[in-house]
């Protein structure tokens, strides 16, 4: 793909290729990130995983930015400056696994979609048992995640679509191509759509890229970051445009802002730290001072 701004996509770090075969090796208690206690913040939007469109990242348009990179600095400096640096997993993740993980997290809390997730690595040593699973029972095992019935639907299609385009249930390979290559295959998979492409791009892959879901389409859009009402357009808006070692901690913490702060509807615009920069018309700026307790556990984070 051509983009104005080539990615550095090739990792000079040797890859921690985890086997597809799962250890059963983890609790199945959840990490107590600064917090035991993990908010049931469920988005109202669906998101559509089978799309296989992918945005055109070769269009030479000048994604429509309220500033250069300085905002983009600005932003994440607040963010912080009040939400700390999101810790990594300490290992690289299997791009399989963290893919599965995402098509799990989608419309749910972290809780409940790391519960689903456990279900299946703790109870089947591979990816490979789980796509010979009919669809009710894989909907059984997941059912704690929400919309049971998509998501298996969703996980046993990119596992088959994989299996039959590659011959194994391996994504290891994606460490040697570039961004907009592993985007290109990987939403060519039925069942994964862009979100979850670049989910496992930042990750699996630690590549400098920012997935777009509602939150963060929400928040870039009220700032003035980004004008898109479609979180697509808004990927391809920041494709390439986020500085270098910024992605994982503007995307993460962003989707904690819009867990608090910015909201769909009432957002509390008074106590929110990017209030400095927001362009957003409709504030609500009536709000006390409030104290939320920092939930910090993301699953992709933990997977």
């Amino acid at each position: 793909m051509r983009l104005t701004k080539a990615p550095n996509h090739r990792s000079t770090e040797v890859p921690n290729h985890r086997s597809t075969e799962v250890p059963n090796h983890r609790s199945t208690e959840v990490p107590n990130h600064r917090s035991t206690e993990v908010p049931n913040h469920r988005s109202t939007e669906v998101p559509n995983h089978r799309s296989t469109e992918v945005p055109n990242l070769r269009s030479t348009e000048v994604p429509n930015l309220r500033s250069s990179e300085v905002l983009i600095k600005t932003i994440d400096s607040l963010l912080r400056e009040y939400y700390g640096v999101p810790k990594r997993s300490d290992f690289l993740q299997d791009p399989l696994d963290v893919l599965i993980g995402t098509i799990l997290s989608q419309n749910t809390n972290d809780k409940n979609s790391w519960k689903a997730y456990r279900n299946l690595k703790d109870k089947y040593s591979s990816w490979e048992e789980v796509r010979q699973l009919e669809r009710r029972a894989l909907e059984e095992e997941i059912k704690v995640a929400g919309l049971g019935k998509q998501k298996s639907a969703a996980i046993l299609e990119v596992l088959n679509d994989l299996f039959e385009k590659k011959g194994t249930l391996n994504l290891d390979h994606a460490h040697s191509m570039g961004d907009s290559e592993i985007l290109d295959e990987l939403t060519s998979y039925k069942g994964v759509g862009v979100k979850t492409a670049s989910c496992v791009l930042l990750f699996s892959l630690r590549r400098n890229v920012c997935p777009v879901d509602t939150h963060v389409n929400r928040i870039v859009n009220r700032v003035g970051l980004v004008t898109s009402n479609q979180p697509e357009k808004t990927f391809k808006s920041l494709f390439g445009q986020i500085p270098e070692g910024l992605a994982h901690s503007f995307h993460s913490n962003l989707i904690l802002l819009g867990r608090e702060f910015c909201k769909p509807t009432n957002p509390d615009c008074s106590n929110c730290p990017l209030l400095p920069v927001c362009e957003f018309k409709e504030k609500n700026l009536s709000g006390d001072e409030k104290k939320y307790p920092h939930n910090n556990f993301l699953l992709l984070d933990n997977l």
